[in-house]
């Protein structure tokens, strides 16, 4: 039995039967059967991190890739059966619907509508521009549907999700506030409010500084009631970068996230040089190292990261 399930290769349907049998009343997993979709949203968000981790270390492990979008997969099919079981839709329902959508929001390559019709060749080309324009387009007049069917949103930050990362959460609120002009010209605008904001977190930071002894005990923080200027201007300043970041058509929790793993290599190539700076040393009392030696190795390790 053992060499013909390894000989075997499982399809679609054998993912949805394993994930119903997971799920099982009588004979099920206990683990899967005590999971609601607001337990397994938690998983799903780790799975799709885990993925982007993958994507991003260059070069692209393949095998790693094979399996965090197996593990991806499994959060759609685990849904899907939640809502198979609540008689709602099936993952076929799931499939349909996206595949419609898709094939609606492409005229360009699918005309009429139609999966197997093809763009005659003698039409005019497009650019990735004009189908980003089109997409709007279409996505606009989607959502007018769904208004009128659905009773109208509200505001203009309607349906972004607060459970977004903060950066990416930043970005879409200026994205949505730029469709009603309220946005800089280009990217000397967005720079120009980073310094700005920069000043200004300078100038509480001083200002704490000044008043610190007289406005307050050591170690006493402000009450709930009380604003934090830094705060403020930190969280200012945070947010102008993320307005640089959009107008260069950069994604900032891909940005951060790189910029995070670029420290941590630099920090470990640190760590391990004084490492075996100490074990090689004759001074067995050696307990730390002075500046000029951690800017000498962190100038080594920035040199390394770029080659």
């Amino acid at each position: 039995m053992g060499k013909e399930n390894q000989a075997r290769r499982y399809g679609f349907d054998d993912l949805q039967t394993m994930m119903a049998r997971l799920r099982d009343p009588d004979d099920g997993c206990p683990w899967d059967l005590e999971q609601t979709p607001q337990t397994i949203i938690n998983y799903s968000i780790e799975e799709v991190y885990e993925l982007a981790e993958v994507v991003e270390r260059l070069p692209l492990d393949y095998s790693s890739l094979q399996d965090e979008l197996g593990e991806v997969l499994l959060q759609v099919v685990f849904f899907a059966q939640f809502a198979q079981e609540d008689e709602k839709f099936s993952v076929e329902d799931v499939v349909d619907h996206l595949c419609r959508k898709m094939i609606r929001r492409h005229p360009h390559v699918f005309p009429g509508g139609v999966l197997e019709a093809r763009r005659d060749k003698n039409t005019e080309a497009i650019d990735s521009g004009d189908v980003k324009q089109s997409w709007s387009a279409i996505k606009k007049a989607e959502k007018a549907g769904k208004m009128n069917a659905e009773g109208a949103e509200k505001g203009v930050f309607a349906n972004i999700p607060e459970q977004l990362p903060a950066l990416l959460r930043a970005a879409k609120f200026q994205k949505r506030a730029a469709k009603i002009g309220l946005d800089w010209d280009g990217v000397s605008g967005a720079m120009a409010k980073v310094q700005e904001e920069s000043h200004e977190l300078l100038m509480a930071l001083e200002k704490t500084a000044t008043t610190s002894d007289t406005s307050q005990l050591p170690g006493e923080k402000a009450t709930v009631h009380e604003s934090d200027p830094v705060e403020e201007e930190l969280g200012d300043l945070l947010f102008s970068v993320v307005n640089v970041a959009r107008k260069l058509d950069k994604n900032p929790e891909q940005l951060l996230r790189q910029a995070t793993r670029k420290f941590a290599y630099r920090v470990d190539f640190v760590a391990q040089q004084l490492d075996d700076r100490r074990q090689s040393s004759t001074e067995s009392s050696q307990s730390g190292a002075d500046a000029a030696l951690l800017d000498e190795l962190w100038e080594k390790s920035k040199r390394l990261s770029k080659t």
